[in-house]
């Protein structure tokens, strides 16, 4: 569980700056349509699991946080991998 906690305050500003730069608004403040709507759509995803979890199942925190972050670790290796990939096009 500690390390569940550890990850996630880590890596909180690191998905911070890695949602920006994948949705694309460090392009002069315009955002990348499909990106966006893919990202949205994460969020939303992950809002209605809490809510099922929290309200539905009645599931305990000790499982739920860990799930959460999970969920969110690997989305943002997701998003490293297409920003990287696209900074590979950019390079070359």
């Amino acid at each position: 569980m500690v390390v569940f906690i550890i990850l996630a305050v880590f890596s909180i500003p690191f998905f911070f700056w890695l949602s920006l730069t994948y949705i694309g608004y460090n392009k002069a403040g315009h955002a990348d349509s499909k990106r966006k709507s893919i990202y949205f759509g994460f969020m939303i995803t992950l809002v209605l699991f809490n809510f099922v979890s929290n309200s539905l199942f009645s599931l305990n925190a000790s499982y739920g946080l860990p799930i959460v972050i999970s969920i969110i670790l690997l989305f943002s290796i997701y998003m490293l991998m297409a920003v990287a990939k696209e900074r590979r096009k950019v390079i070359t």
